[in-house]
């Protein structure tokens, strides 16, 4: 029986699944599935940059705080010696282990349900959250901007894809290069203005991984709960809010009614897109409300984060052959970094 389950059982378990969802040496996780016939657990064992005691700890907690409003989580299981969590050390690389329930439910994803069926519950239970203004976790989530979320990080997500925006156009699109320049500096002087404001935004503390692998859902497709909590932490509301509305709205606009693929710098599905956007934020203001400070934020901060994300560079590629459409995309990127014609009520 391999190491780690020797922390919860003390005799062979045979029914035993390993996944192994490693990101190359330097991100380690592997999951055993196992069934002892009474009951079926879920022990992690993984070692990455961004997981450490304090971290992990911060996660059992937080997901105690979603439990309190009714969501659920899978019961993290005390090994046999009594502890949430056990540490070990491996060439001086610190690997840690802990077991949870089997979810009681199935995600979104294998049930495959449209995201637009239960991302109004999702979003609702966000606003609930930020509601709460959780306090007590004293490190970013994923969704950080303005800052790093992991050790060899050098900058926030944002700022990353930009560069690596740019630095593609630079060795494949060169002819597009002064305008993609020009972009970037428009992006870091959003960025600056983002400084001036962003500090003395509200906070609370996040899930901050809404995607459809993570949310759980009931027999009748309705949203129950999530799992993963290893991306969460202390995140400003308004940013949280606005990048998962985003994200919900961006897939949403992918394809057509005929399943043909679509692009959302279309001036005419930009609009669907932004009116789609505001419904799903207004799904959060139903449990969250938003002060005048978020309020005056808001278009500052949609400058900043609705332009260079990771799928910008993804539709780059796909398209790059296209010089209709990788001009078309350029310009959508000039108008969201300048415009100003979108609040909150």
């Amino acid at each position: 029986m391999e190491y780690p389950l020797t922390l919860y059982y003390d005799t062979e378990v045979n029914n035993v699944e390993i996944k192994d969802s490693s990101h190359g040496d330097s991100d380690f996780r592997k999951a055993y599935i196992v069934n002892d016939g009474t009951s079926k657990i879920v022990v992690k064992h993984f070692s990455n940059s961004f997981s450490n005691q304090n971290r992990i700890m911060g996660w059992f907690r937080l997901m105690d705080e979603y439990r309190k409003v009714g969501l659920y989580c899978p019961a993290i299981i005390p090994n046999r010696h009594g502890e949430l969590l056990h540490k070990h050390t491996i060439d001086g690389r610190d690997y840690y282990i802990y077991a949870e329930e089997f979810a009681a439910f199935k995600t979104a994803s294998q049930l495959d349900v449209e995201k637009k069926k239960y991302m109004s519950d999702v979003l609702r239970n966000l606003g609930t959250i930020a509601s709460k203004r959780l306090d007590f976790l004293d490190f970013p989530s994923a969704y950080c901007l303005l800052e790093s979320f992991a050790g060899e990080e050098f900058t926030d997500e944002e700022t990353e894809c930009a560069l690596l925006f740019v630095d593609y156009i630079k060795k494949n699109l060169p002819q597009y290069l002064p305008r993609a320049e020009k972009l970037l500096d428009l992006f870091y002087r959003n960025q600056e203005e983002c400084r001036k404001v962003y500090d003395s935004l509200p906070t609370s503390c996040f899930q901050a991984d809404l995607n459809s692998s993570n949310i759980l859902l009931d027999d009748n497709r309705k949203f129950v709960g999530l799992f993963d909590f290893n991306l969460c932490g202390k995140e400003k509301i308004l940013n949280y809010a606005m990048r998962e509305a985003l994200w919900a709205t961006y897939q949403d606009c992918l394809v057509d009614k005929d399943n043909n693929y679509i692009f959302y710098f279309d001036k005419k599905l930009d609009d669907i897109r932004m009116n789609s956007f505001l419904e799903n934020m207004s799904y959060i203001q139903e449990t969250y409300t938003f002060s005048d400070e978020e309020k005056k934020a808001f278009p500052i901060l949609l400058r900043y984060i609705n332009t260079f994300w990771w799928y910008s560079l993804s539709d780059l590629e796909f398209f790059s052959k296209d010089n209709c459409k990788v001009e078309k995309m350029l310009d959508w990127f000039e108008f969201q970094m300048t415009r100003d014609d979108l609040r909150l009520i």
